[in-house]
Formats: C-alpha cells, structure tokens, sequence
C-alpha cells in the first residue's frame, strides 16, 4: 500500500523500502510498518503538508553526503510539519548529512509525542546533522535507547533542544544555538541515562546548556557556553563531572546543584578546570546538594527551587 501511494518509494529485497532522489511531496502519515528499513540517499527532498508525520516501525537509513543532503521539512514553514518517529525499530538508525525543518511534534489520532524527531526504543547514530525551527517541546528525543550524536547542530527551537530519557549515549561537537525563544528552553535535558558530552558550544540558551536530572550520570568536557538561563545543572540523584569548560554570562548561575524531586535526593557536581565569566560567574548549590570546582567545596545556601522554576526558570507556556 505504501509504495502503491507514493511512486517515488522502491521495494527492495528483505523488506527495504527505498526513496527515490528528487523533491516529492507528502500529505497525512506516511507510516513504515514493522519488518521494513526506509533508505533515503544524497539529493533526496521530502516536503511534508502541515499535520504530515513519517512514523516507521522499522529502521530508517537517511545518508546525504556534504552539498547534497537528505531533507525533511515542511512544504510550508510557516504552518510546519508533524515530525519522524521510529519505534521500536529493533535495529540501529543512521542520519548522515541530513537537515530537518519545521516539526511541530508528531499527531497522530489521539497519540501524540511532544518531540519533533522521537526515536522510542530505537538506537540513533548521527552524524553531521541540522535540526532547525522546532515548535514543539523538544527537536530531538531519543527514549529508551542508545545514540552517538556527533556534528548535530540545533538551532532555532521554540522550547527544549535534546531531550534523552532512560539512554546511554555521547554528544560530541555540534552546537546548539538559539534554544528555548518562546521564553524558555534546555539545550540538553537527561533523566535516567548515562551520557557524555564532549567539544559541544552552546549560544544564546534560554534555560539550563546541561539539565542532568532523575539518578542521571554525566561527563562533559571541552564544553564553551555563552548567554545562557543557567550553564551546568545538576539535580536530583544525579551526578556530573565537567571538565575543561567555559561558561559566559549565564543569567541564572553558572553552575547549580539542587533537588527538585525530593524521592531522587541531592545532585553533585564536580568541576575541574572550568573558566566561570561575566554575568552569573557563580555556583549555587541547595543545601544538601554539593559542588565542588578543582577539589575545593563550594559554600551551599537555602535555594527556593519552587520559586526559582516559577520565575528565572519558568518554562515557555507554563502557568
């Protein structure tokens, strides 16, 4: 049925659904039921109608190479796209040289996922990627999985940027710029994973550059923020080691250590070698909770998380 509705997909053998190169258009769901691997190859534009999503129950290959990448994005950017969602694919995913525009988070019936790219259960490698003007609540989340991130940019997000939920995984390079202009947003956000970070700048950030969160574990080196909410957070049972970094102007604090989920219990942060800046050039951590900056503890305070989330770390749209 798939291939009988879109001409330009190709039935290979054991089950691999090949997209033609070209400019093709898309309306409504394009779905890849389970069993199946969709390929997509240089020179390949899919232009997806407001509302459109491409949901696939198997792996999904999309490999461009430099000047002739692999595109998703919205025939109109004004009204944008549902998103991608792989699902329980069973094998790994591939994005190489792919650039996605416009999603608004994926709808389809009465299930929705807030992400713009959701990978559930399905383990992601990708590299030299360019996810840009995302709506909805995060461009990127990844559930459940493992991922290498390596050279993905985010840039233009009206909330959250990454979003990784119980993975194990590594970012390394990219950058993430103009996070959160709704009024709020994460460049990273973990809960319940185990992740590295590495050689990553964040720009123009409107909440926390790293949110570590819910009995999370992570190491980030080689990190370089400037004009963001909060630089490095760490709360609730987690832990994060940041070596060789520089924080500028952070509005908020540069580094915060806090509980905000009183069954995870305090964050710890150690940081070795992190050059802290300009606005917000401090660390803060609650009582209870614990920084530490080249072996030396840092004073902690009283800190008013409820108050902190109802002010300065307001979220876009909440109340």
């Amino acid at each position: 049925a798939l291939v009988a509705k879109h001409p330009f997909v190709v039935r290979g053998e054991a089950g691999l659904l090949r997209i033609q190169p070209g400019t093709h258009d898309l309306a409504g769901a394009f779905i890849v039921p389970p069993g199946h691997r969709l390929v997509a190859g240089p020179g390949t534009t899919l232009r997806f109608a407001p509302g459109a999503v491409l949901v696939s129950h198997g792996p999904v290959a999309f490999e461009g190479v430099e000047g002739q990448e692999v595109v998703l994005q919205a025939r109109s950017p004004s009204e944008g796209w549902g998103g991608l969602a792989v699902l329980d694919a069973g094998e790994a995913s591939i994005l190489a040289h792919v650039r996605v525009r416009h999603t608004t988070g994926v709808e389809l019936g009465d299930w929705r996922l807030t992400g713009g790219v959701n990978f559930l259960r399905s383990d992601l490698t990708a590299r030299h990627v360019r996810i840009e003007g995302s709506r909805g609540e995060d461009a990127l989340n990844v559930v459940g999985a493992r991922f290498e991130l390596e050279d993905v940019w985010f840039q233009d997000t009206r909330s959250d940027a990454f979003d990784a939920d119980f993975c194990k995984g590594s970012v390394r390079g990219g950058r993430f710029l103009d996070i959160g202009l709704a009024g709020g947003g994460d460049a990273i956000d973990v809960s319940g994973s185990d992740i590295d970070v590495d050689g990553v700048r964040f720009e123009r950030v409107g909440d926390k550059g790293l949110s570590v969160g819910e009995a999370s574990q992570m190491r980030a080196r080689g990190v370089v923020m400037h004009d963001v909410g909060a630089g490095a957070v760490v709360k609730d049972g987690s832990r994060l080691e940041l070596a060789m970094s520089e924080i500028n102007d952070a509005r908020v604090a540069a580094l915060m250590a806090y509980v905000k989920k009183p069954e995870y219990g305090p964050g710890v942060l150690e940081a070795r070698d992190v050059t802290l800046s300009g606005l917000g050039a401090q660390a803060r951590a609650q009582t209870g909770s614990s920084i530490t900056i080249d072996a030396v503890a840092v004073e902690s305070e009283p800190l008013d998380v409820e108050e902190l989330y109802a002010s300065s770390m307001k979220k876009a749209g909440s109340p």
